[in-house]
């Protein structure tokens, strides 16, 4: 947490976060200028979060030429570790067709977090 951060929480401001997910970051990572401006506006108004399965799934999605940024990028970021909760609402998820194993995870963490995001 950064000092700004720290000193708005203790004079009890509440930060927008958001919980940004792997395509975006690999949109950035990639240079489209749409998720770029996204990110860096959200980064203005907020905290930038991803879960700790994006940080996976980006490291294996990524190309050896970008590892550097990418580490640089994952970096700038808080990560939303996952729980055993996550892993119950996301089996659930995937039993009612959800989207797919990573995105339940990813998905059940927000709304865990929903109250603090």
């Amino acid at each position: 947490m950064d000092a700004a951060t720290a000193c708005a929480r203790r004079a009890g401001f509440r930060m927008t976060r958001y919980l940004v997910d792997t395509d975006v970051l690999i949109w950035v990572l990639r240079g489209k200028p749409e998720a770029i401006a996204w990110v860096e506006a959200a980064a203005m108004s907020g905290e930038l979060w991803c879960s700790a399965l994006t940080v996976s799934e980006i490291l294996r999605m990524v190309r050896e030429d970008e590892l550097p940024k990418t580490e640089a990028l994952l970096d700038s970021l808080q990560i939303a570790p996952g729980t055993a909760e996550d892993a119950r609402h996301a089996a659930h998820l995937l039993r009612h067709r959800g989207p797919g194993f990573v995105d339940c995870h990813i998905a059940a963490t927000a709304l865990r977090l929903h109250g603090q995001f």
